[in-house]
């Protein structure tokens, strides 16, 4: 369960830094769901306003909300992710390489004594027409929405299982 949640939390991470709309004056990257996707950087070696929020520092996950679809009669209810995100796994930070790596610092609090405070995790990208985000870590490929990316919050979308129910995931990383 906990590399399970472990591999979520990094390719939410990874999705919500790489989706990307145009440019505004303020560098804020994909507020409304209509927003226009610019043309973001790929590991073709294309970069731009996207690649440079992505990669400019540590990100944290400050908030996962899932949207899950239990059956009748329970319906749909919000389920706070970060309830069920062990302590050792809220101090993480995310690290958005140039070079379309991702790497994981563990922060203050391991879960394993013994792992590396770094480590790379896996890899990210631009697909689609550059409306979509990819992290693969180890066998898991997430492909997310950006739902926000500027110089301090990267907000991300993606359909999910939440204890074998179908759910919508929005996550949110913090700049630190």
């Amino acid at each position: 369960m906990k590399s399970t949640m472990r591999k979520v939390s990094f390719a939410l991470i990874a999705a919500a830094l790489l989706f990307t709309a145009c440019k505004k004056s303020d560098n804020t990257i994909g507020k409304s769901a209509n927003a226009n996707v610019g043309g973001l950087g790929n590991a073709n070696g294309s970069t731009n306003n996207g690649n440079t929020l992505l990669t400019s520092g540590r990100w944290k996950i400050t908030a996962i909300s899932n949207l899950v679809e239990y059956p009748s009669p329970v319906g749909t209810q919000t389920v706070d992710g970060m309830m069920t995100l062990p302590n050792c796994e809220k101090d993480n930070l995310y690290i958005f390489n140039a070079n379309f790596t991702e790497t994981l610092d563990q922060g203050t609090e391991k879960c394993d004594s013994t792992a590396l405070q770094q480590k790379n995790i896996g890899t990210w990208a631009f697909t689609g027409s550059n409306s979509k985000f990819t992290s693969n870590i180890d066998t898991t490929t997430l492909v997310a929405d950006v739902l926000t990316l500027d110089k301090t919050t990267f907000k991300i979308r993606f359909r999910t299982m939440y204890h074998q129910v179908p759910a919508t995931s929005t996550t949110t990383y913090t700049k630190q």
